[in-house]
């Protein structure tokens, strides 16, 4: 039975930065993946977009944390030679009837600490993006794009190069309390942590029963998005978003 300081349950950019960082501090990680790989599951099943913090709630941790997690991505992704684009966003409005919602966005985010929103009419637009039918849009500078999956590469490799033990298609199958921490129980071995970091992503409620955690439910939803064919994809340079307000479509 192997024993060890941190047990991380999930393989996702959450559960390897979670390692890395535990690493870092000189504890002993070893990361739990079912998967054959790391970041099979959301973390590279997504738009990949850097997001600026514009639509959270203020004075909450999801705007502050966006807020400041875009920046130091940034800075991460720079360092480490990870493809990504500062490109900005517009936030469009069909007509002149959206201009509420479209000021109430810019207050939120700029309240949120968000740096260079501006509200921007027809001619910025149709320089950035000329095939776009919209009146005015909010133009988000700091918004950007990334490799997602370079970028778990690069959070694996690191993990690795600190000593973390990452067992890939090792799915978490049992656990219990034993002296000094948690038994947990794969389909090879058991292994016995001071601490377990539930990374699980959407399996990380059942996780945490199985842990004898705090009781929740993960309700999942998804995305959609639209992918022009190579031959048109120069119609849209950069990201484009109608207002969530007006429109009930998704955050960034």
């Amino acid at each position: 039975m192997t024993q060890i300081d941190v047990v991380v349950v999930g393989g996702g950019v959450v559960g390897l930065a979670s390692a890395l960082a535990l690493a870092t501090q000189g504890r002993s990680v070893c990361l739990l993946e079912r998967d054959v790989r790391p970041g099979m599951a959301t973390s590279t099943h997504n738009s990949q977009v850097i997001h600026a913090g514009l639509y959270y709630p203020g004075n909450t941790l999801k705007a502050s944390l966006c807020v400041e997690g875009a920046e130091r991505l940034y800075a991460f992704c720079a360092r480490y030679q990870v493809p990504h684009a500062r490109c900005g966003k517009l936030v469009v409005a069909r007509d002149r009837s959206e201009d509420g919602a479209l000021e109430a966005l810019l207050a939120l985010g700029t309240a949120n600490g968000v740096r260079g929103l501006a509200v921007v009419d027809r001619p910025l637009i149709a320089t950035r993006e000329p095939h776009i039918a919209a009146v005015r849009a909010l133009y988000s500078p700091d918004t950007g794009i990334l490799d997602a999956a370079a970028y778990v590469a690069t959070l694996a490799a690191l993990c690795r190069d600190r000593g973390v033990t990452i067992l890939t298609a090792t799915p978490l199958v049992g656990a219990g309390p034993v002296s000094g921490g948690l038994r947990l129980d794969t389909p090879r071995e058991q292994i016995v942590a001071r601490v377990v970091v539930n990374a699980a992503g959407l399996q990380a409620d059942e996780v945490s029963a199985l842990l004898g955690g705090q009781t929740f439910r993960v309700h999942a939803c998804r995305g959609e998005y639209a992918e022009l064919a190579p031959a048109r994809r120069s119609l849209v340079r950069g990201l484009v978003y109608p207002l969530p307000f007006a429109s009930g479509h998704g955050l960034g």
